[in-house]
């Protein structure tokens, strides 16, 4: 499925480097003038600065800001430097690394990443599981879980993990964008869509043109 130029995704080429589907029940599909625009939710794992202007609640602390070992950030570093070349050692390095550091949710949560972006989705739910035995605060693991889950036509439990993520970190915009384009074209869900998309654009420091006309054809198909 290709996207309509207007709606090409900005999140995909940067996929793997950045920090390091119908339902079988459902048969919903996304029409084809919104052909994957899911495409929009590929996770840019870029923390993006709200808005100083009272629409968010910056009191809410980030769980997930925190420091974590330099021998590990090297790791992490190695890991990209490996992905450019070879996808079999990058994995190689952070199962070492998940293995040296099994405090640490970070190698698998890039594990399943990897295994998100080469379509082994049973292999990054997996990981995915690992990743939030080891922190349950993990919203990031939350949001790409969802996305797996999305992929897999699970929609419900796409949806839960979404919410999960939200309630653990709010101020997370990619989740926002991922759980009102689950509810716009799998969902069918206009409402839901409308308060994500709106709350994605609210947390995001620059503006998104692309997003912001979705809204807007979003509330002119809802009558709004």
């Amino acid at each position: 499925m290709l996207l309509p130029s207007k709606k090409i995704s900005f999140f995909t080429t940067v996929f793997l480097i950045s920090v390091l589907s119908a339902c079988s029940t459902l048969d919903k599909k996304p029409l084809p003038e919104q052909a994957k625009k899911a495409e929009q939710a590929e996770i840019n794992d870029k923390t993006q600065s709200s808005k100083p202007d009272g629409k968010v609640n910056e009191s809410i602390n980030d769980p997930m800001k925190r420091e974590i070992p330099l021998e590990l950030v090297k790791g992490y570093d190695e890991v990209v430097s490996a992905l450019k070349s070879s996808q079999a050692k990058a994995i190689a390095k952070l199962i070492q690394l998940n293995t040296k550091f099994p405090k640490q949710s970070g190698p698998s949560y890039r594990l399943a990443k990897i295994y998100y972006e080469t379509k082994e989705y049973d292999k990054a739910l997996s990981s995915l599981e690992n990743c939030l035995k080891i922190e349950q605060n993990n919203y990031y693991a939350l949001n790409l879980k969802g996305m797996v889950l999305r992929e897999k036509g699970d929609f419900a439990k796409a949806k839960e993990a979404y919410l999960s993520s939200i309630k653990i970190y709010p101020n997370h915009p990619d989740t926002h964008i991922n759980l009102g384009i689950l509810a716009d074209i799998y969902l069918y869900d206009l409402s839901l869509a409308q308060v994500h998309y709106q709350k994605y654009l609210d947390l995001l420091k620059d503006e998104d043109k692309k997003v912001a006309g979705w809204l807007i054809d979003l509330k002119r198909r809802a009558g709004n």
